[in-house]
């Protein structure tokens, strides 16, 4: 089990980070646990940077992703306890990625670098203030 972090769009498209616990993965797909309700259809990013994808190559070249990110759709969802979610969904394939899904992978990944970006501000105004 690792932690690891989800980047999604709710209903409105206001982007939202949940923490999650990965129980399983593989190379179609992943279970975890979150603490947001996650709808059946709706897609994420996963920052995945382990082992079963560095030895899968192949795999990796058709997936839709970018770096360690890769953009997925939930399958399903169950709660499990205290507003906590078992969520299982599948990694998305190029060849299988509708104009619509593209243009979702884009915002995710807009939202993504804006988070990046504005993490690497932050450390450096610490940095100077040290």
């Amino acid at each position: 089990m690792s932690s690891k972090q989800v980047i999604r769009l709710d209903d409105r498209e206001i982007p939202h980070n949940n923490l999650v616990l990965t129980e399983n993965y593989s190379a179609r797909g992943v279970k975890f646990t979150t603490n947001a309700e996650l709808k059946s259809g709706s897609f994420f990013m996963i920052y995945l940077n382990d082992q079963i994808f560095r030895e899968a190559k192949d795999l990796r070249k058709s997936l839709l992703r970018s770096g360690d990110h890769y953009l997925s759709r939930v399958v399903w969802t169950q709660k499990i306890k205290n507003d906590f979610y078992q969520v299982g969904a599948e990694f998305l394939e190029k060849k299988d990625c509708s104009a619509n899904t593209l243009h979702v992978f884009t915002e995710l990944m807009n939202v993504a670098i804006l988070q990046n970006l504005n993490d690497l501000k932050n450390t450096n105004n610490s940095n100077k203030l040290n």
